[in-house]
């Protein structure tokens, strides 16, 4: 397998401020500007109604051909 140095960030809803913190723990990775040219996706989620339905819903923003990092988190 490949190794996997890059990552795109989709923060999905309002979690944009959220998806901050946890780059903290991608430092040996780089981020990328384009979706099209990373390695991975770091989509982050906020549930604010029901699990399954906002993850369901932030799923079809996610493209299916990349490997994904989930961040979901309710507040």
């Amino acid at each position: 397998m490949p190794s996997r140095k890059t990552y795109y960030t989709l923060a999905l809803g309002k979690s944009a401020e959220y998806s901050k913190d946890i780059k903290t723990w991608l430092k040996h990775l780089s981020e990328v500007k384009s979706i099209q040219s990373c390695d991975m996706i770091l989509a982050t989620c906020m549930v604010v109604s029901r699990v399954g339905t906002d993850v369901e819903a932030a799923l079809k923003d996610i493209p299916g051909m990349k490997h994904n990092i989930w961040y979901c988190y309710y507040v």
